[in-house]
């Protein structure tokens, strides 16, 4: 992997549990307590908080299969302290570099969306509650918006990025209406904007299919958006689902999406992650993959200073945490655009129309910078 600039040696971030008395529904799927790992920055009004990706479960035996892979299920081996120092923790933006860190580590299998206790083979879905216990804990103990002139991103990479998607108006609602130090928050959603396609093969279980199982097994229902429920009755998966979501969200938010997604094309096309596409009909399918989640972007995203899209033409699958935040670049206009460049001028509320910008290149895995 190519790496670009490095503009701090890294930050070194310290584990927070969650504490037990106060919030006893915080939880991983095996009930020992969730957590996040903190740095204090020097640009004290400025936070990043970011939630790891990881999928998630949908039924048994996908819930099973998790269990080789302790940290996703569990805080039991969480490391004390970690260094982060590439992607969102490492901009090229002084306040942003500087800013506070949070990283959410992940252990709910629910794309922080679920809202059940002890489920019939032993994991408990707690991902809303501990969204919730996280932001309480942020603002009593570390002091998240206490300082005038307040900026808050709250970003995540696939199913993380999917959680801020799922729960950033309600963290807006319940957190920060009343508070008028915040001058600016909003969800970065980088690799979270699956599309309602069939598969390549109709025995694959669909990424829909997925959403309903996910929606009734852990009760989301109850921690869904309602206006989204109320404009899909009798259909509420679709309120996690990245397509029907994002026209939802009343938050400001930055969409990253590859029209090329490693992460679902592979599961469309039932590949091991990340693979390298093999025949031509996968190829088809690849460029009908492409050119559906392009439109549907165009669709979704109501291009404006605070609702803003980057559609790199990779075969990729998130940037927050990586190389991959400087490296793959858009073309706008006469210049070229990374995730890097984005963000800052999207809380900054600068940069040019029409804020949605997409590769136009042709071919599978074209663009600028894309992983090769």
């Amino acid at each position: 992997v190519l790496a670009l600039a490095n503009f701090a040696s890294g930050a070194t971030l310290t584990l927070h549990l969650l504490n037990e008395s106060t919030h006893p529904h915080a939880r991983c799927n095996d009930g020992t307590m969730s957590g996040y790992y903190f740095h204090a920055g020097s640009s004290t009004s400025t936070w990043i908080i970011q939630q790891q990706g990881g999928g998630w479960c949908f039924d048994e035996r996908s819930c099973k299969d998790r269990l080789n892979s302790p940290d996703l299920v569990s805080s039991k081996e969480w490391k004390e302290q970690v260094t982060i120092s590439d992607g969102v923790f490492n901009s090229s933006d002084p306040r942003l570099r500087n800013a506070n860190m949070v990283y959410v580590q992940y252990c709910t299998s629910d794309a922080y969306i679920g809202n059940t206790s002890e489920t019939s083979f032993g994991f408990q879905f707690r991902g809303r509650a501990v969204v919730d216990a996280v932001f309480s804990s942020l603002i009593r103990t570390h002091g998240l918006g206490s300082t005038p002139d307040t900026t808050i991103i709250y970003s995540g990479c696939s199913a993380g990025a999917r959680g801020v998607l799922f729960n950033t108006n309600h963290v807006a609602t319940a957190f920060f209406s009343q508070n008028p130090n915040i001058s600016f928050y909003g969800a970065l959603l980088d690799s979270a904007f699956w599309i309602d396609l069939t598969p390549i093969t109709p025995s694959l279980i669909s990424f829909a299919d997925e959403a309903k199982h996910v929606y009734a097994l852990m009760n989301v229902e109850t921690t869904a958006d309602p206006a989204c429920l109320a404009s899909f009755p009798g259909e509420g998966w679709q309120c996690i689902f990245g397509q029907y979501a994002v026209p939802h969200v009343r938050t400001p938010y930055l969409l990253h999406a590859y029209s090329y997604d490693a992460y679902q094309l592979s599961g469309d096309l039932g590949i091991p992650f990340g693979s390298k596409l093999q025949t031509p009909a996968q190829l088809a399918y690849s460029s009908g993959f492409h050119n559906a989640t392009a439109a549907t972007a165009r669709a979704d995203v109501q291009p404006s200073s605070l609702q803003r899209g980057l559609l790199p033409a990779c075969y990729s699958h998130c940037a927050t945490e990586d190389a991959r935040w400087w490296q793959v670049r858009v073309q706008a206009g006469a210049g070229l655009v990374s995730l890097d460049d984005a963000v800052s001028s999207w809380y900054r509320g600068t940069g040019a129309v029409p804020y949605l910008y997409q590769d136009s290149c042709t071919g599978f895995n074209c663009g600028r910078g894309c992983p090769k």
